[in-house]
C-alpha cells in the first residue's frame, strides 16, 4: 500500500530544529534560526553520537541533547517537549532543561 511501512515501527515524533528553536524562544524568527543552523551554531547529540546539524530540516526528538553557540557562551540543553506553536516564555521555558556536565540536570 503506498505511503505505509510494512515492517518498521513508525518513527519517533520530531520537530524540525528551525521550528524548535523558534517556538522554545532561542530566536525570534525562524530566519535567523535556519541561519544559526547554517552557521554551524547548533550541534545534536542522539545514542551516543554527537553532530553539527548543518540543514534546518534536521528533526529534533524528546530527550536529545543540543548545544548551541548563539552568544560568547554555548549553551547545553536536553529537549523535554515538541512545543505546537510559539508561545509565551514561560510555555517555552517548559520545553528543555540546562544539561550538566554529564549530560543529566538530576543530582546523584
Amino acid at each position: 500500500m503506498p505511503g505505509t511501512a510494512s515492517d518498521s515501527s513508525p518513527a519517533p515524533p520530531g520537530l524540525r530544529i528551525d521550528l524548535w528553536l523558534h517556538r522554545a524562544r532561542f530566536v525570534k524568527t525562524r530566519a535567523l534560526a535556519i541561519q544559526a543552523v547554517s552557521d554551524g551554531k547548533i550541534r545534536l547529540a542522539r545514542n551516543g553520537q554527537t553532530r553539527r546539524i548543518s540543514k534546518a530540516a534536521q528533526l529534533v526528538q524528546i530527550g536529545d541533547l543540543l548545544s548551541i553557540s548563539m552568544t560568547e557562551n554555548v549553551m547545553t540543553l536536553i529537549v523535554l517537549e515538541l512545543p505546537p506553536r510559539r508561545g509565551p516564555a514561560i510555555e517555552a521555558g517548559k520545553t528543555w532543561k540546562p544539561a550538566t556536565a554529564h549530560g543529566s540536570s538530576e543530582n546523584p
